[in-house]
């Protein structure tokens, strides 16, 4: 194939465990151009493959990003207000729900997996980084930028957060937010997950600690 670099090529790969089973290095998800896509398809790694114009990409992206922007404004407009905690729940978990089928998610067994099912339900995985997996504990960050930054009003991300603990609960785990950019100077959230059964108690939620705003 000859390289063409008005165009990409999306490569999806297979689960991380599986990629063991292959004398083959990792490839990222968007590879620039058709160089060298041959000798991953032989390789059995990639499911399948896509390719389009980078324009169209770029209108694609763009979409997805406004999108992304308009419902977390709604979200927490409904959130910030306690009266309607029954009506942010629902639209929540409708969210997430829609989420579950579009995007596969399923039960898994592993912290790797649980991770991965809930970086799956965002746009993009590099906005919703997995930072550590230890023996019972999956961490990861948050960078997409909250309308509730700063705000001081945890409870409120808490109600919001509903959709995260959907998608994980579906996954076979449980989800919790350790700091939240509600909170004064903190602009990535911290959470946690855990598979389903194994306690949480000792991890403190943001929206149960107490915080200071100003001096």
């Amino acid at each position: 194939m000859k390289k063409t670099e008005n165009y990409f090529v999306r490569l999806t790969i297979r689960p991380a465990n599986e990629i063991a089973k292959y004398n083959a290095p990792k490839v990222s998800w968007w590879q620039p151009g058709f160089t060298g896509i041959d000798k991953y398809l032989q390789t059995g790694l990639v499911r399948h493959w896509t390719c389009g114009k980078v324009q169209e990409m770029k209108i694609r992206n763009q979409i997805i990003r406004s999108t992304m922007t308009v419902v977390l404004r709604g979200s927490a407009f409904l959130a910030r207000r306690p009266e309607l905690n029954w009506l942010t729940r629902i639209w929540m978990r409708s969210l997430a729900g829609l989420t579950v089928v579009t995007k596969g998610i399923r039960p898994q067994g592993t912290l790797a997996g649980l991770g991965s099912m809930w970086q799956r339900g965002f746009p993009a995985a590099k906005q919703v980084p997995l930072t550590e997996v230890n023996e019972k504990t999956v961490f990861a960050e948050i960078h997409t930028p909250c309308p509730l930054r700063g705000t001081g009003d945890t409870q409120a991300c808490y109600r919001m957060m509903e959709f995260d603990r959907a998608v994980v609960e579906r996954a076979g785990g449980e989800f919790v937010v350790l700091r939240s950019q509600a909170e004064p100077g903190v602009t990535v959230c911290q959470v946690a997950m855990r598979l389903k059964g194994v306690p949480v108690d000792d991890l403190t939620p943001a929206h149960q600690r107490k915080i200071r705003i100003g001096n």
